[in-house]
């Protein structure tokens, strides 16, 4: 092999070793701020079911707070992919951090979905409110492409 290809691998190689270990930043990121956010989700989810006087504020911010939970683990999930499929012999599996990411969308799943069905009974029952509207998803047209 010529020195210049044993270089030009060599930085080749620390290249994906930089690239690695910027991945493994981003997980490690929104591993943090996952555990950090949980808490204070689970905590408005209970408050939200719990009483009827929760602050209105409280029905909006607990949707927006889980839309970025669910793309935190999204983004954890597509970053952990690529490093199995495309870096494995660079990849350093934490079984630990793993297993508690998956626990903690478990978590948030759990949370939300008990918020959601008290809120379908809160507003069902006082403003006879069907589930697309209640979760801003209003009817799409249908187009008919074929005719009978």
């Amino acid at each position: 092999m010529n020195i210049t290809n044993r270089s030009e691998a060599r930085e080749r190689e620390i290249r994906i070793q930089r690239y690695v270990e910027t991945l493994e930043l981003v997980i490690q990121k929104n591993y943090r701020y996952l555990k950090s956010i949980m808490e204070d989700f689970q905590e408005k989810c209970r408050l939200a079911t719990s009483t009827t006087n929760a602050p209105p504020g409280l029905f909006t911010e607990i949707p927006d707070i889980y839309r970025e939970i669910q793309t935190r683990f999204k983004e954890t999930q597509a970053v952990q992919s690529l490093l199995k499929t495309r870096y494995p012999q660079y990849a350093r599996s934490e079984p630990e951090r793993d297993k508690e990411l998956r626990g903690l969308d478990l978590n948030a799943g759990t949370y939300f979905s008990k918020f959601l069905q008290t809120l379908k009974q809160r507003l069902g029952e006082k403003e006879g409110v069907g589930e697309e509207k209640l979760l801003g998803l209003e009817k799409v047209p249908h187009f008919h492409w074929f005719r009978n």
